[in-house]
Formats: structure tokens, C-alpha cells, sequence
């Protein structure tokens, strides 16, 4: 059995050779919060989508992700019509929850999940049409933590996938 330094240093190796690391997960343990933390403050880029980091593993909320993010966020606004459970089935019939207007132009749509919250500190790179951010970014030491309110790879993906029956 590890403890938790020599846990915190195996992580720590791992995520050297890493320069960006891209979360997904709701819940992230305590551990490697801090670890991610100390990366992003070395010079790691850190970004995470809607909901993500926002959990530890106790399914408590991640304090130490939710400060490194400067972002305190509600319950995420999935879509039921339809559910988005196989995207290249489902996907395709989505209607967008709301876009998100970007500080360097151009609108994104927002498909699948929405995760509207209060953001302090940071620049703020995208709005979704209320005017509550969507994107944020904080600088950290040499590194960056950026927090999305939504899926962009749902973005991406859903004008190239077709209506199929």
C-alpha cells in the first residue's frame, strides 16, 4: 500500500511529462486535486469540461478543483430531448440548450449538458446568451486553468454526424 506522499509523488512523475491534460470526470479524488493543482502552478495547462473536477471522491464538492478553476457551479442542465446516450445516434437530432458567444468571435452551440456557474477571478472567453460565463481561464503561477460550462466536443461533432434513421 502507497501513502499518500509516496501516492502524491507517483502522480507527480506521471504528470511531468504532460504540458496539457484535458478532465472529463465529475468526480477527481482529493489526491490527485492537489497534484493537478501543483501542476497547473508549474506551468501545466488544465481544462475541464461541464461538471468536471467538480466532485471528490467522497461525492463531496472538490474544493481544492472548484478554487483552482475560481468557478462554483449548480447542478448541470442535461438535455431529454433526446437523452444523449449513443452520439452518433442520438447527437444528430439534438437541438442546441443554448450557444455560447466567444471573446475571439464566432458562436458555439451547446449540446447534451449545460453547466451554468458563478466564475471569480479569471477572463472570462465565453458567454452563453444570458451573459453568465461559459468559458473561463485563470492563470496560475507559469500555468492555466480553464473551465468550460459545456461539452465542445459535442460541438464539434454534431454538424458531421448525419440524420440516419
Amino acid at each position: 500500500m502507497l501513502f499518500r506522499s509516496e501516492e502524491d509523488d507517483a502522480l507527480r512523475g506521471t504528470l511531468a511529462s504532460y504540458a496539457a491534460i484535458y478532465l472529463t470526470d465529475h468526480h477527481v479524488s482529493q489526491a490527485a486535486s492537489r497534484v493537478l493543482a501543483d501542476w497547473v502552478q508549474k506551468g501545466g495547462q488544465l481544462f475541464a469540461t461541464a461538471g468536471a473536477g467538480m466532485l471528490d471522491e467522497f461525492n463531496q464538492p472538490n474544493a481544492t478543483l472548484r478554487a483552482l478553476f475560481g468557478v462554483q457551479p449548480p447542478a448541470l442542465n442535461i438535455s431529454t430531448n433526446p437523452m444523449v446516450l449513443f452520439e452518433k445516434t442520438d447527437l444528430p437530432f439534438c437541438a442546441p440548450l443554448d450557444e455560447v458567444a466567444l471573446k475571439t468571435g464566432g458562436a458555439v452551440p451547446v449540446f447534451a449538458a449545460q453547466g451554468k456557474f458563478t466564475a471569480s477571478g479569471g477572463e472570462v472567453l465565453g458567454t452563453f446568451k444570458d451573459g453568465s460565463p461559459a468559458v473561463v481561464a485563470r492563470a496560475h503561477g507559469t500555468g492555466r486553468a480553464i473551465y468550460c460550462g459545456f461539452l465542445p466536443a459535442l460541438s464539434y461533432f454534431q454538424p458531421a454526424l448525419p440524420k440516419r434513421p
